[in-house]
This record gives C-alpha cells, sequence and structure tokens, in this order.
C-alpha cells in the first residue's frame, strides 16, 4: 500500500504503531552492514550506542526524528501507556523509557541488564515482557554466514551449510520477578531463537527461529 523512507531509517529494526499512522521505529546500527560489513560489525561488537529509537508519522514524514540511542537497537514494546522497552542485542539488556505522547518524546528511565542478547520482545496480558534471543552471538553469526550456501538437495558441502547451530534463550521479565529463563538450549533441539511471544491464560508460548523451520511451542 505504501513505501516509507527517510534517512533516519536506515536501518529499520522492529516498531511499535502508536495509532494513526504516528511509529515508534527501532534502528539497529549507525553503520548497516549493506554499507560496511566491517565497520558494522565494530559497532555491534564494541557496544558503541549507533543504534536509535525513532519516531515517524506515515503520513507527514517530515515529523520524523530520532527520540534515543542505544547499541544494537532491535525489539521495541510498550509496557503500558508511557513506558516503552527497548532490547539491545550487543549489551545485552532491556532499556526503558517514558513516552511523552504530546511532544512525541521519550526520557530514558533505566537499563535491565539481561542474561543473553535480546531479539524481540513482547508483553503478554499479565504484564510481563517476554522476549528471546541469542546465548552466543559468535556461533549466531556463523550460521549466517554459511546459510546462503544452504542447499538440502545440494552436494555435501551445501547440506552443511544448513545446519542450525545457534543456541537459543527465551525469558520473561517483570518489576516484581526480574528476568526469568524460561527456555535454554545448545542449538540442537532449536535454533537461533528470536521471538517468544505467550497466550497467559492459555499458558501457550511460541518461539521462532532466524534460522531454524518451524515454530516451538512451549507450554507451562
Amino acid at each position: 500500500m505504501q513505501t516509507v523512507k527517510h534517512e533516519l531509517l536506515h536501518t529499520p529494526n522492529s516498531m511499535h504503531s502508536l495509532g494513526d499512522g504516528k511509529l515508534l521505529v527501532t534502528t539497529d546500527h549507525y553503520i548497516g552492514a549493506l554499507s560496511s560489513p566491517l565497520l558494522s560489525a565494530i559497532e555491534t561488537y564494541t557496544g558503541v550506542p549507533g543504534g536509535s529509537v525513532v519516531y515517524t508519522d506515515i503520513r507527514n514524514t517530515s515529523q520524523t526524528k530520532t527520540l534515543a540511542r542505544l547499541p544494537f537497537a532491535n525489539g521495541i514494546a510498550m509496557l503500558n501507556a508511557t513506558t516503552v522497552a527497548v532490547a539491545s542485542s550487543s549489551k545485552p539488556g532491556l532499556y526503558l523509557y517514558t513516552l511523552d505522547a504530546e511532544t512525541q518524546s521519550l526520557q530514558f528511565n533505566k537499563v535491565l541488564r539481561s542474561p543473553s542478547g535480546v531479539d524481540n520482545v513482547a508483553v503478554d496480558s499479565n504484564g510481563k515482557v517476554t522476549m528471546a534471543g541469542h546465548p552466543f552471538p559468535p556461533e549466531l553469526v556463523k550460521v549466517s554466514k554459511a546459510r546462503a550456501n544452504c542447499d538440502m538437495s545440494g552436494s555435501e558441502e551445501a547440506e552443511k551449510a544448513c545446519a542450525c547451530t545457534a543456541p537459543s534463550w527465551a525469558a520473561e521479565w517483570s518489576e516484581e520477578g526480574g528476568f526469568k529463563t524460561l527456555y535454554k538450549n545448545s542449538g540442537e533441539e532449536f535454533c537461533s531463537s528470536s521471538t517468544f511471544a505467550r497466550d497467559a491464560t492459555r499458558g501457550v508460548g511460541f518461539v521462532s527461529g532466524l534460522y531454524d523451520r518451524g515454530l516451538l511451542v512451549v507450554k507451562e
């Protein structure tokens, strides 16, 4: 229906709709891998705050502006009417901000350090933040680089390129209980976890993987 482009949205990763065409968008890097793979990797592993949270209005992109900066900004979700949680994948944790809806600005609140790099985040009906991420990023990079040559019906080397060995991790966070790891494995059972969404009423959740096939269904 529509393509939205702006110089501040150069590496968009995740977004949260504020309604009426207004969006909060994370850009994960200042220097994207397409521009410079080396500098982008340096930005990732040094934890330089090159990522950002950007506000835009698809009906009036002249209103687009950067609201916050943080290392490798990834998933984004609102915990309530004013609190925004943004995941960092290179300096593992959740960055919490207070949103002023009138001025469309973010006030930094605090950082919650997590035991794993966080990818995407969601909020269940109990108000808990659910997330998935990457316990060992170098293995994820290894899988990513090999995947371009993946061909299950090809040569032995092409089949090996399809291997998915990156560990997975899924967790929840709440103000009362802090971080709680709910699932973790070496990658043999499920690989490269990226999102964890949960139906708290039914006690059923789904974990997606960047490079694994299908979804992991989890029950409490």
